[in-house]
């Protein structure tokens, strides 16, 4: 039987030739995506740097837990599929994808599609909301106009 930890450890073989390089690590992939899957895509960042570079390793985890994008290759946070991915699975991973992506129109929807709390303001017409960057680069939802409530 082959534990989470003993598959987390499988990184990339460098004693192998590259023959059984290929079918181990296919194997160990294999074994590692089930296991993400079993066990959480937020164990991805126990594993060796090898797999966060391995587009179908994160599509696994973050489609299991969004926030995992955080752990990731930088050049994944840049790749649309892996960021709509994790962003289905928790908008909060907005946040890790890369700049370019937060500036995409279905990321975008993505993000917004999943954002609630705007959702519910908007719709209850208590206020204004819009999406703007901080000067931290972040979007941020803020509130442009006091809360109307009504006298009860």
């Amino acid at each position: 039987k082959v534990t989470f930890e003993a598959s987390v450890k499988a990184g990339k073989p460098d004693d192998k030739t590259e023959k059984e390089s290929k079918i181990h690590s296919a194997e160990e992939k294999e074994k590692l995506i089930n296991n993400l899957k079993k066990y959480g895509g937020w164990n991805l960042k126990a594993c060796d740097m090898y797999w966060k570079f391995d587009k179908d390793v994160v599509l696994a985890a973050v489609s299991n837990h969004g926030m995992t994008l955080e752990h990731v290759a930088s050049s994944l946070k840049a790749n649309k599929e892996v960021v709509l991915a994790a962003l289905k699975a928790d908008p909060k991973a907005f946040e890790h994808a890369s700049d370019t992506l937060k500036e995409d129109p279905d990321v975008l929807k993505a993000y917004n599609g999943g954002n609630v709390n705007t959702k519910m303001f908007e719709s209850e017409g208590n206020s204004s909301m819009t999406n703007k960057k901080d000067g931290s680069g972040e979007n941020t939802a803020f509130i442009e106009e006091e809360e109307k409530i009504e006298d009860i």
